[in-house]
């Protein structure tokens, strides 16, 4: 009887160490999937602020582009209003 008692206390011994082992791959496979999750999340997170401020170096340079533009012909409308008001031929 005791020889019972001590093959079945191994036997649970057994069960109750395989049932660890299976929580301990249970959770590292939910560890691994969540960082990959959170590599995921920061990868697209840098990839968005990329593509932010590539448009908004774009608009800038749109915007000084605008501005040059607008400068120079407002520096040809002058010149030929000055030329105009000296009675020259614009």
């Amino acid at each position: 009887m005791g020889t019972m008692l001590l093959v079945l206390s191994y036997l649970s011994a057994a069960a109750v160490l395989l049932l660890y082992a299976a929580a301990v791959v249970v959770y590292s496979r939910q560890v691994r999937s969540r960082l990959r999750a959170e590599r995921r999340a920061t990868a697209a997170a840098r990839l968005t602020a990329a593509v932010d401020q590539r448009d908004a170096t774009a608009a800038r340079r749109a915007a000084a582009a605008r501005h040059a533009v607008l400068a120079e012909a407002e520096h040809i409308v002058d010149t030929a209003y000055a030329t105009q008001q000296e009675g020259g031929h614009p």
